[in-house]
């Protein structure tokens, strides 16, 4: 009986991950055209998730201090957040960067409320920086292909 309920309690458990897989689907994500200034790059950037992680970043640019923290439970349910800085204005980014399918997310659950918000720090020739929020209307989300 014992046996039994050890087999049983196995096979239950290793269900478990497979039926998280079901529930997850991967993502890109890339910010609609950016209206910038001419002479603007972006110097900084925070990605917030709701109802996802972080699965793979695109390019890791040189120059750049990257933080990332997957499944924040202080926070919402599935909360997610990706912060990143340039060391110096050699290393600001062109607004193209950010156009490109820069991020591959991993959804969950469908039934969480999946929430998207892209802050970027702008800085043009002046040095003078101004902070641009884009939130999930203003980006492409679609199905990743591989």
């Amino acid at each position: 009986m014992k046996l039994i309920l050890a087999c049983m309690l196995v096979m239950l458990l290793s269900a478990i991950p497979s039926l998280a897989a079901e529930k997850e689907s991967n993502w890109v994500i890339s910010a609609k055209p950016l209206q910038l200034k001419p002479g603007e790059r972006i110097s900084a950037f925070s990605l917030n998730l709701k109802a996802a992680s972080i699965k793979t970043i695109r390019e890791i640019p040189s120059m750049w201090s990257i933080s990332l923290d997957n499944f924040q439970f202080t926070k919402a349910p599935w909360a997610t957040s990706v912060t990143g800085r340039a060391r110096n204005g050699v290393a600001y980014l062109e607004p193209l960067y950010f156009e490109q399918d820069f991020i591959n997310i991993r959804k969950h659950d469908a039934d969480l409320h999946f929430d998207a918000q892209l802050k970027l720090s702008v800085a043009g020739t002046d040095l003078k920086t101004r902070s641009v929020t884009l939130t999930a209307k203003d980006l492409i989300i679609k199905p990743m292909t591989d």
